[in-house]
């Protein structure tokens, strides 16, 4: 018993450590639609539009992740697109198309994103988008 008794202090200090809330970036990045076009092209889904970092912070590595939805918005494919602007700082945009396999029951698009560090920037407009 006497053992638990010197452990408790430090027991004390680590959640007291642990309820303090974490310091959050100022001005998190974010990525907002600009426009955003979905279209079946032969035997692809075309992704075409642009997007912009209405952050306060640069965002490295940009990468869109598109959910392909079926009509009961249950996930039923996803792909990923590369910027292929190294860093993309605040206010700049990026215009895109990527041609994804297709996929019959696909009938919406939801975008969402992430950055070098796995981060995953908020999207503003996600969508779901609907496939033309």
């Amino acid at each position: 018993m006497w053992l638990v008794v010197p452990a408790l202090p430090l027991l004390a200090s680590l959640l007291s450590a642990a309820d303090k809330p974490r310091k959050q970036p100022s001005g998190p990045p974010q990525i907002e639609v600009m426009e955003l076009r979905v279209l079946r092209e032969d035997r692809d889904l075309v992704v075409e539009g642009r997007v912009r970092n209405s952050g306060q912070r640069p965002i490295r590595k940009l990468v869109l992740i598109f959910q392909f939805l079926a009509p009961g918005k249950e996930t039923i494919a996803k792909g990923r697109g590369p910027a292929e602007e190294e860093v993309l700082e605040p206010g700049q945009s990026h215009e895109f198309q990527y041609h994804l396999p297709d996929n019959a029951r696909a009938v919406w698009l939801l975008l969402k994103a992430e950055d070098a560090t796995g981060d995953e920037p908020r999207v503003t407009k996600p969508g779901p988008y609907p496939i033309e």
